[in-house]
C-alpha cells in the first residue's frame, strides 16, 4: 500500500518513515493505520472510539 502511494513522490518516503518511527516512539498505546491513501497514527483509545461512532466515550 505505501509504495502505491509514494509512486512518483519517492523523496516524501523518508517523511512518513521518521513519522512512523516518532508515533510509535510515543508509547505502546499509539497505533499505526495505513490506509488506501493516507496513514493514521492516534492514541488507541481514540481509534476505538471512531470506530464505535461515539465522540463522547471516554
Amino acid at each position: 500500500m505505501l509504495e502505491a502511494q509514494y509512486r512518483g513522490k519517492e523523496a516524501l518516503r523518508p517523511v512518513h518513515d521518521a513519522l512512523v518511527k516518532y508515533a510509535a516512539s510515543l508509547g505502546k498505546d499509539m497505533e499505526i493505520s495505513t490506509k488506501k491513501d493516507q496513514c493514521r497514527a492516534s492514541p488507541v483509545q481514540e481509534l476505538r472510539r471512531d470506530r464505535s461512532g461515539d465522540q463522547n466515550a471516554d
